[in-house]
């Protein structure tokens, strides 16, 4: 999934918000894995102060980042437990400790602005511009400066000297020469379609589009549908991603009222459903659900937060398929979809 849409107005962007010591900042949606609350923190000898340390969530060890010391800004003393981002970085986990999330906002591209000169420097060393929004500034992170955090070395530990052999790479990669002064690249030998070229490579062309045009059809016909009823517009992007990965067609619904007319015009094969919504919650939408005609063929996976037998327990008896604790992951979903027989 990408954080980039075409609109009539041009590209526009999607940020999860958050707040950092009561500024505004923006977290590129594409970059952003899961939203939770950190739990059990091991701390790290030697680690920087900026590292809160590092903790396990569902099997992978997360490094959790307080963007507080980050921002050089002081301790919280409002006695509210932070939140964490969960974004990646080659392969690694990582958590951004914030105050709080807020909402997901579609910003125009055209309107990100350089930042400010009078930006506080501990912001601009890590924001990648700025959103003027009506009466506060949204400072937008780079996620990858964000996470460029020095290691704490040793105090008397020298520092390694660089490698002879690293700065002859150097130097051969910027003559085009390798050590033994050989040309690094040589010219790619042309292939046989290359050479035919003609009418012949013209007809085989077309019919390598044709083949290509064929296989899309059917992947497309046989993408599901899933319908992610959740009143936070954080929850319901990193669902749709974490499923649009997985080959299913999203629709997107805020409440159970909404889901339910979406439902009443066509039936999706899956359901992700949150069960503390405003006007309609979860338990009602799924007895209203199940009352449809064919109401009782879509997999209903519900989404909680509670950790409680009697609760589980009396979704799954108003006809829920499975449930789902949050916060979630890919991995997390994807054996609880296996398990309902949707993937």
């Amino acid at each position: 999934m990408t954080s980039k849409t075409q609109s009539s107005e041009g590209l526009v962007s999607e940020y999860v918000t958050a707040v950092i010591g009561g500024q505004l900042f923006g977290l590129p949606i594409s970059r952003v894995q899961d939203v939770f609350m950190p739990e059990r923190l091991t701390r790290v000898p030697l680690s920087s102060a900026e590292i809160a340390g590092v903790l396990n969530l569902r099997g992978r060890i997360v490094t959790v980042v307080d963007m507080r010391a980050r921002l050089g800004l002081p301790k919280a003393d409002d006695g509210r437990p932070p939140m964490a981002v969960g974004v990646d970085l080659r392969g690694e986990s990582y958590g951004l400790l914030i105050d709080h999330i807020g909402e997901v906002l579609k910003l125009a591209d055209d309107g990100r602005e350089e930042n400010p000169v009078n930006l506080d420097p501990r912001m601009a060393k890590l924001a990648g511009g700025v959103h003027r929004l009506d009466g506060q500034l949204m400072v937008v992170l780079d996620v990858d400066r964000v996470l460029e955090l020095a290691p704490r070395r040793p105090r008397g530990k020298p520092r390694q000297p660089r490698s002879p052999h690293g700065q002859a790479r150097r130097r051969c990669s910027q003559t085009g020469r390798t050590a033994h002064g050989r040309p690094r690249c040589r010219p790619r030998p042309r292939t046989r379609a290359r050479r035919e070229g003609g009418v012949a490579g013209i007809i085989a062309t077309r019919k390598q589009e044709r083949k290509c045009s064929f296989v899309e059809l059917e992947l497309e016909a046989e993408m599901r549908t899933c319908l992610v009823v959740d009143d936070s517009s954080v929850i319901r992007k990193v669902a749709r991603r974490i499923l649009e990965s997985l080959d299913f067609q999203i629709i997107e619904a805020e409440d159970g009222e909404k889901a339910l007319e979406v439902c009443k015009r066509a039936l999706p094969e899956a359901i992700l459903l949150d069960w503390n919504m405003p006007v309609m919650d979860g338990y009602e939408f799924l007895g209203n659900l199940r009352r449809l005609p064919g109401g009782d063929a879509p997999k209903v996976v519900f989404c909680t937060t509670e950790n409680d037998v009697a609760h589980i327990a009396r979704a799954l008896h108003g006809g829920a398929n499975e449930y789902i604790m949050k916060p979630f992951d890919k991995d997390i979903v994807t054996a609880k979809f296996q398990e309902v027989g949707l993937i």
